[in-house]
């Protein structure tokens, strides 16, 4: 009877254990790549869109996609390319048609479903070049009445609005105005900006010029440059300022003749402002120089109170008189301050040329920020402390017009040198006490020829990674183009910027571009900016102005000649 009961037991287990089989878990059906990048020769990150199973990877310029690997992640079982089984971080693919025919990557999950997922690889454009999503292939030109017009400023304001200023021909009272164009960020004028875009401003009797722009915190402009003054017969300082909408700002220097603009008489003949930066505590710095004679002129400074009054406090104003006035003799000739920037201990630095007698060198003046001369006897600036800095670069005319300041303190200047013949685009590092730092170049110094008569830089920007860009001017015998050139952090040329374009590249790290029919120009930078040209014939274009964007592209600002007459231009080139 026992072996009965035994016999039964196990034929009952046998029986339920054999029911069990309905309750195993299903085959899982995920088929998702849930991560995917290249890892190499390069490292890039591809943006899965699940919706369309599309994945999108951009890789640097010069990438060769014939044999690149990708690690991924997926919920599926396993993966494959055609008939290739991938494995992740070892398997190389060729995705030298993926833009155009996608590879296919064809997951397969445990239940033996499966989901296909279609792989982009996109390879940059090389740094540097223009942005065809800007204007018209990344150029953008612009006709301010019937003269000539000509940019000479740069500022982004927040909403990443592009404003540009300079000066343009008023053909009614036969005399220049400051002039403003707004563009949106597509390189189209913003209409909602004074009329059609375009803001000129009449300051004085004859000639007005704007040399110079800031965009305040709250997207209100500063604009600055020089007024003739009919009643003394001379050029004078002058500031606007304008609502971020371009209309002119009536509570600065709200008593004024005319609200909303100021004129400076600084010295007894002519004055001229280049430059201007906004103080930590709101007060307006303005650099220029100022003539005491014929054959000689100063450096000079005016600070402004947030109202557009001088800092003329009897005890707490600017400058050693308190007066809110500063010039500085610097050699013993004629002194140019073009430009002009403060240091995060709120010193400020202003560049320019200065004439011994003999050549006119690159000159640094640094100030407190009281406006006194940073010459204390022991930690004053440069060598001799006694607040100013003057370097030969070249034999002949050396001369400073763009200024930058980069995460380590150090002070760049930017401009060009004569190398007996021609002019070649020159850059100078210094130390923070004002001696040239000779890890950057040859002894502190770099020149560049960019073609094969006179180059000028006039424009410089210090791009988030620490590489220098300047833009400026350049001749190759018989016309002027827009030239932009990059370095990295020890002056070397940086090669990965610039070549492969329409014309005029003779070497790397360089971009010309040509704009109208005639010339492409740029007088001077203020602001930082870029500017270039593609065409053919005589071409004179000006780069003046430089500005990067948050997202690293950079702006140039100048003017081009069709052949009649000036225009605003503007470029946009690719980080």
């Amino acid at each position: 009877m026992k072996k009965i009961y035994v016999l039964l037991a196990a034929v009952f287990f046998i029986v339920i254990t054999g029911c069990g089989g309905s309750n195993e878990a299903p085959l899982s059906s995920a088929k998702a790549i849930t991560a995917f990048k290249i890892t190499s020769p390069v490292d890039a990150t591809g943006i899965i869109t699940e919706a369309t199973h599309i994945i999108a990877i951009t890789v640097p310029y010069d990438t060769i996609v014939t044999n690149l690997v990708a690690t991924f992640t997926t919920t599926g079982a396993s993966v494959k390319v055609g008939s290739i089984v991938q494995i992740s971080g070892t398997t190389e693919n060729n995705f030298s048609n993926s833009t155009t025919n996608p590879l296919i990557y064809k997951v397969t999950a445990a239940d033996s479903s499966t989901q296909n997922y279609s792989v982009k690889v996109t390879v940059s454009p090389r740094s540097g070049s223009l942005d065809t999503t800007f204007g018209t292939s990344g150029k953008v030109t612009t006709t301010i009445g019937s003269g000539n017009s000509q940019a000479l400023a740069l500022g982004i304001q927040s909403g990443g609005k592009i404003v540009a200023a300079g000066r343009s021909y008023n053909s009614t009272g036969s005399k220049n105005d400051f002039a403003l164009v707004r563009y949106n960020a597509n390189g189209t004028l913003d209409t909602t900006f004074g009329t059609g875009g375009i803001v000129t401003t009449s300051i004085g009797t004859v000639n007005d010029e704007a040399f110079a722009l800031v965009i305040q915190p709250d997207d209100s402009i500063l604009v600055a440059g020089s007024s003739y003054n009919g009643i003394s017969n001379k050029y004078d300082f002058a500031i606007a300022k304008y609502t971020i909408d371009g209309i002119l700002d009536t509570t600065f220097n709200a008593a004024g003749t005319k609200p909303g603009t100021v004129t400076t008489s600084v010295g007894s003949i002519n004055d001229y402002a280049d430059d201007l930066r906004i103080q930590e505590n709101g007060m307006i710095v303005v650099a220029g120089y100022s003539y005491i004679s014929s054959n000689r002129c100063n450096f000079a400074l005016v600070r402004y109170k947030t109202d557009g009054s001088l800092d003329a406090d009897p005890v707490t104003g600017f400058g050693t008189d308190h007066t809110g006035i500063v010039t500085t003799p610097v050699g013993s000739g004629l002194d140019y301050a073009h430009a002009l920037a403060i240091q995060s201990d709120f010193k400020i630095v202003v560049t320019g040329s200065s004439s011994n007698g003999n050549k006119y060198n690159f000159a640094l003046v640094r100030y407190n920020a009281n406006g006194t001369l940073d010459a204390d006897t022991v930690t004053g600036f440069g060598t001799a402390h006694t607040g100013i800095v003057t370097t030969p670069i070249g034999s002949g005319f050396d001369s400073a017009y763009a200024l930058g300041i980069d995460t380590d303190g150090r002070i760049l200047a930017a401009g060009y040198s004569s190398n007996g013949g021609n002019y070649n685009y020159a850059i100078a590092r210094y130390n923070t006490d004002g001696s040239l730092d000779t890890g950057f170049g040859t002894g502190g110094i770099v020149t560049t020829p960019a073609g094969s008569g006179y180059d000028r830089a006039y424009a410089l920007g210090i791009q988030p990674d620490g590489r220098i860009v300047v833009a400026g001017t350049s001749s190759n015998g018989s016309n002027y183009n827009f030239v932009l050139m990059r370095y990295d952090t020890d002056g070397s040329l940086d090669t990965r910027f610039g070549t492969g374009f329409d014309i005029g590249y003779d070497k790397d790290s360089k971009v010309i571009t040509t704009i109208g029919s005639v010339n492409d120009a740029s007088p001077q930078s203020k602001s930082g900016s870029i500017v270039v040209a593609v065409d053919s014939g005589i071409n004179y274009y000006y780069a003046t102005a430089l500005g990067m964007q948050s997202d690293g592209r950079i702006v140039a600002a100048g003017y081009s000649d069709n052949g009649i007459k000036y225009d605003f231009s503007l470029m946009r080139y690719l980080p």
